[in-house]
């Protein structure tokens, strides 16, 4: 593991150690639980992202017009069955 020496503002210092006594553990743990947590989100958006440009360059797109009407499409199905 690789040590990161990072300096915080002393109100977010005091935020994460609060953080941290209610998790029953400490901050610097906290904090490597949240690094990673973001790593992992930024790959799964990297990753949509990525998959939506495939979509596009293969022309598999829609129009504005065409997904609002599916959209209000949905939402009029879902308002006809919460009226039954």
């Amino acid at each position: 593991m690789t040590h990161l020496r990072i300096e915080l503002p002393e109100e977010v210092l005091g935020q994460l150690a609060r953080l941290a006594s209610l998790r029953d553990t400490t901050p610097e743990a906290l904090l490597a639980e949240m690094a990673q947590g973001l790593m992992s989100e930024a790959a799964a958006a990297e990753a949509a992202i990525a998959e939506g440009e495939a979509d596009a360059d293969a022309g598999c797109v829609i129009g504005f017009d065409q997904a609002m009407a599916e959209v209000d499409r949905i939402i009029a199905e879902a308002r006809a069955r919460r009226q039954r």
